[in-house]
């Protein structure tokens, strides 16, 4: 489409790219989002990479179990009057189980299923000091959200390990 470039002005769009655009570039899924990542783990201490990766996979599944023994036990009140509409309390939580479960049921329930009784998904934390963490569920028709978190919950678990098996070689 144009003259081809001279060694010069490659090298000056490579040093560019290098530099600047390199970290713009990644590969997406169909829904635009990044979908690949490469990292390295280095150990500072003597555990290997593999078996901190594994403990990382243990923790998040351990929150997992436990947040869904504890469902039961979460305050789960109506928002303004709007009959499917629900705020869950959930104590002594980070934003790390709440963007897994967030995650997880948002592209499980709305975008791989169009018969989904949920509408929306989200959360925040109400303050930086505060403990607890806010999850927040809209459905189009009745719900019962204890079981609803715990039957995503358990699938979420069992994909874990699915997944964990897959990645972590012994």
């Amino acid at each position: 489409k144009g003259a081809p470039l001279n060694d010069n002005e490659i090298e000056t769009h490579t040093k560019r790219f290098k530099s600047l655009d390199i970290y713009r570039h990644f590969r997406t899924n169909k829904y635009g989002e990044a979908s690949e990542f490469h990292f390295k783990i280095e150990s500072e201490c003597g555990l290997k990479p593999t078996e901190i990766f594994q403990q990382a996979f243990n923790i998040l599944i351990a929150k997992l179990e436990d947040f869904s023994t504890h469902v039961n036990d979460l305050r789960i009140t109506k928002i303004h009057d709007n009959q499917h509409f629900y705020e869950i309390i959930i104590q002594d939580e980070d934003y790390t189980l709440l963007n897994v479960l967030q995650c997880m049921i948002y592209n499980q329930e709305v975008r791989n299923n169009n018969q989904t009784n949920l509408e929306y998904i989200g959360y925040y934390q109400p303050h930086p000091l505060d403990s607890k963490m806010i999850l927040k569920l809209k459905f189009k028709d009745n719900e019962e959200v204890d079981k609803f978190l715990q039957s995503k919950v358990k699938s979420l678990i069992e994909s874990l390990n699915v997944y964990k098996s897959a990645w972590i070689k012994k």
